[in-house]
């Protein structure tokens, strides 16, 4: 059927003429004597809604119309009754009469009932007080239905009088089903269904004026189409695999035609899928949006008026936009802007629900929170507390972290290669120049492949001026001694695909490294002759490894070659009895500190004192052991005692949170 948004009238226009005007050339054969029935049908281009397809009759349309003889008293409200029409000889009453459309011609279709039709059907004319020529006796139009078929006009109109009760007996109530899978075209047509209620009764007239009965055929359904059009993320070809299916829409119900009364609605149909259809998708075309040319797909279906549509319901789902799937719920502007088409706030017969909806691939947009240093020193007894959960301080505490590289992989097993190069750069910006709080913004904008595919992050920064953190410039992967780097984790699962953020944690990449030097009093006396001469000592560290290459996936590095010499530090100028810094607050790279590890201190008067740095013994969980390598996050912190008779060393190791520790080893002199 092609006749997509029109109402359907079909006019009966009828030709009456006396017996004794015509002759017996101008009548059917064997139809001499009786006035025939002239019909023809128009199609309204001016109706919102007709059909399920096109805007003209095809040949596979059956329309049918129950035709009757009736007594009325011409008056508007006046009973209008069936006619008892007694014994028609040799002709039968057809009252269900079925019709198929021609061409078009003169903006009308010629139809064709499959039995001749004539006056004298509908009025023994041998009978004074039943013939249609007899004052307040009309012929009415009583009820009409049409609908396609798959094959010809003759299947469908075998589905409409089987189901009008078999013929002429039919009483013009119709129960009607659509079913659940309408993405076939013709299965769709063939479910749509036109109705017409009761018309005014049609007086017969002679053969100087030709007298019409019509039928109004209009929508007995209703059709909803959703216009998607993909935005943000997209490309050509992302509707290919797409389907949309509804929820909570009605699929049956009992149509009166005489009366135009719907009742029985309800979700369930002859399949059990309550509410549910598979809508119809038309071929991806383009749409145009703020002068960008956007991927676009029509999808629609029919279901069954008196359906209750409420806010906040889910109306459909979107499936399959590239991967991605979407909830499309009712929200009250919908229902606003759909108001002239409800009654109660359900949906009406004969018209068309249209909305569009602009998706859009989610952007990944991240949450960062900063695990910071403890300044904090170890000089009395207690533990050194190691786990691996960190106190998180939120971004909108601090503004230390001011922009970083995001990496993502998509592979179910993370490697290295899979997090490069980087995906975008994310950048924390102020509300206010005085705020703390702000949002983080990613340049270039990186979206959700799709619903299912499920992403692992990480992120990388450096310490630069002024002590804040940002992106590095380039993709460089390399740590170097002196220059903290931050690392970012989503965690050791992928993140599946959320609307909301991205949860990042960070921590500090590398070690940080405190010495300290301190030696005797000056008073009493027995301690000012222990004291030795700090000022312009040379502090040497090594051999260690000085640079290495971050491995995103972990946050471990693969270390370089150990240096010589790989710390130089001239002691502070300060007393050292005051416990200044020689080396503060200075980044190391995590690792295992071997036996060749030496701490080394030479004075200024030449007077070298060495320990090697494993044997620093701490208490870690109220138990000493020694301190064997130096892992990331972590403050360690060296306080030497150095004196002419002895030489006594004090280690502990600082993490994020207040901890403290400390221990004995061995200086020995060189």
């Amino acid at each position: 059927m092609k006749r997509l948004y029109n109402w359907v009238c079909a006019t009966l226009v009828v030709t009456a003429c006396s017996p004794s005007a015509l002759t017996t050339d101008e009548l059917p054969t064997g139809a001499e004597g009786l006035t025939p029935l002239t019909l023809s049908a128009t199609l309204d281009e001016k109706g919102p809604l007709a059909r399920a397809n096109g805007t003209a009759f095809e040949a596979t349309d059956g329309l049918v119309a129950y035709l009757r003889h009736v007594t009325w008293d011409g008056t508007v409200g006046g009973a209008i009754t069936e006619a008892a029409n007694g014994s028609l000889a040799d002709y039968t009453s057809a009252k269900l009469v079925a019709f198929t459309p021609g061409p078009l011609t003169a903006e009308a279709y010629p139809l064709t009932a499959t039995t001749p039709l004539y006056w004298d059907d509908f009025s023994n004319s041998d009978s004074e007080a039943t013939d249609l020529r007899t004052e307040g006796h009309y012929l009415q139009a009583y009820y009409g239905y049409a609908v396609n078929s798959r094959t010809d006009a003759a299947t469908a109109h075998g589905q409409l009088t089987t189901a009008l009760n078999n013929g002429n007996t039919a009483t013009g109530t119709l129960t009607w089903t659509v079913p659940t899978d309408q993405r076939d075209e013709q299965t769709q047509q063939e479910h749509d269904l036109l109705w017409a209620k009761a018309q005014t009764p049609v007086k017969y007239e002679h053969a100087t004026t030709r007298a019409g009965l019509t039928l109004p055929y209009t929508h007995a359904l209703c059709r909803l189409t959703v216009a998607l059009v993909a935005a943000d993320g997209f490309s050509t070809g992302a509707f290919t695999n797409t389907t949309v299916t509804t929820a909570g829409l009605n699929k049956t119900a009992t149509f009166s035609a005489p009366t135009a009364e719907i009742t029985g609605a309800t979700t369930t149909g002859s399949d059990g899928d309550a509410g549910v259809i598979q809508l119809r998708g038309e071929a991806e075309t383009t749409t145009m949006i703020d002068e960008q040319t956007l991927p676009a797909r029509s999808f629609s279906g029919l279901f069954v008026p008196r359906t209750l549509l409420t806010a906040d319901n889910v109306l459909a789902t979107i499936a399959d936009v590239d991967g991605n799937h979407y909830t499309l719920p009712l929200t009250s502007e919908i229902l606003t802007a759909w108001e002239d088409g409800l009654d109660g706030n359900q949906t009406q017969a004969a018209y068309h629900y249209k909305l569009t909806v602009t998706l859009r691939k989610q952007k990944v947009a991240v949450s960062a929170t900063l695990a910071d240093w403890s300044d904090v020193s170890a000089q009395a007894q207690g533990s050194i507390q190691f786990t691996a959960d960190v106190p998180a301080i939120a971004l909108s505490d601090r503004t230390d972290l001011q922009s970083f590289r995001l990496y993502r992989s998509s592979e179910e097993t993370l490697t290295e290669g899979g997090l490069q190069p980087s995906a975008t750069t994310c950048t924390f910006t102020l509300e206010t120049p005085e705020a703390t709080q702000g949002s983080w913004t990613n340049h270039p904008a990186i979206y959700w492949a799709n619903a299912s595919t499920s992403y692992h992050f990480r992120a990388l920064a450096e310490q630069g001026a002024g002590g804040k953190y940002t992106a590095r410039a380039d993709e460089s992967l390399t740590a170097t001694q002196g220059h903290d780097l931050l690392w970012g984790t989503s965690g050791p699962d992928a993140i599946a695909p959320r609307t909301g953020t991205v949860p990042l944690t960070f921590g500090h990449l590398l070690s940080k490294l405190t010495v300290k030097l301190t030696t005797a009093a000056d008073t009493p006396d027995t301690e000012a002759a222990k004291r030795v001469a700090l000022e312009g000592a040379l502090l040497t560290l090594s051999p260690l490894a000085t640079t290495g290459t971050v491995r995103l996936i972990d946050g471990g590095l693969e270390l370089g070659t150990a240096q010589d010499n790989a710390i130089e530090q001239f002691a502070a100028q300060s007393h050292p009895v005051t416990g200044k810094t020689t080396l503060d607050n200075y980044i190391v790279l995590p690792q295992t500190l071997g036996n060749d590890v030496i701490l080394r201190l030479t004075l200024a008067d030449g007077t070298t004192y060495r320990v090697q740095l494993n044997t620093c013994i701490a208490t870690v969980n109220e138990t000493p052991k020694p301190v064997t390598a130096w892992e990331r996050g972590r403050h360690y912190t060296y306080t030497l005692r150095v004196e002419k008779e002895a030489v006594r060393l004090a280690a502990s190791v600082q993490n994020w949170v207040e901890v403290a520790g400390n221990g004995n080893a061995n200086l020995d002199w060189d």
